[in-house]
């Protein structure tokens, strides 16, 4: 497998913010530094303090519960008992995520 040099990035983890004094080279390419990075879908800022996932998080499951406030106002008895499994398989499994990281 052949690496993608446009999508390599990198991080320098600090206290006092985004510093991009660092230059880093791979083959003939230069990578760009940036103060927040994801990672198997978790976004790392450079103070290491989630603020950029939690707020990835959050929009998520605006999202998911705009759709879920649209979808109950269409439906029947017997469609409420998939209306609350979508929930928990949605939105549920989202806020208990974000739970866990604050």
């Amino acid at each position: 497998m052949k690496a993608n040099n446009d999508k390599f990035q990198y991080i320098l983890f600090n206290g006092n913010g985004f510093v991009n004094d660092e230059h880093v080279r791979v083959g003939s390419r230069d990578v760009k530094a940036d103060s927040c990075v994801k990672l198997l879908g978790v976004y790392f800022d450079q103070k290491l303090c989630f603020s950029a996932h939690i707020d990835q998080l959050c929009r998520k499951a605006g999202r998911k519960l705009f759709v879920l406030a649209r979808l109950s106002k269409t439906l029947d008895v017997l469609s409420k008992i998939l209306f609350l499994f979508f929930y928990i398989i949605t939105l549920r499994i989202l806020l208990i995520c974000v739970a866990l990281l604050w």
